[in-house]
């Protein structure tokens, strides 16, 4: 389930370049491959674990253990 808070529901943060997500997985759920262009994703997991990998915009594949 996500719940967006961006400029579409929240009007006061227009222009700041702010947007937020609440997204909350099932046991063994995944988040499709998608872009965010010129933007920066952080992820904060208040339960259990999240297994996250990126490439940066020279192809280069970063991910954690």
């Amino acid at each position: 389930m996500v719940t967006a808070a961006n400029v579409v529901n929240v009007p006061g943060i227009n222009t700041l370049g702010v947007s937020m997500a609440r997204i909350d997985y099932a046991p063994g759920g995944i988040n499709p491959p998608h872009v965010h262009l010129r933007t920066t994703e952080i992820i904060y997991v208040l339960h259990g674990q999240l297994l996250v990998r990126f490439i940066n915009t020279v192809n280069v594949l970063f991910y954690g253990n």
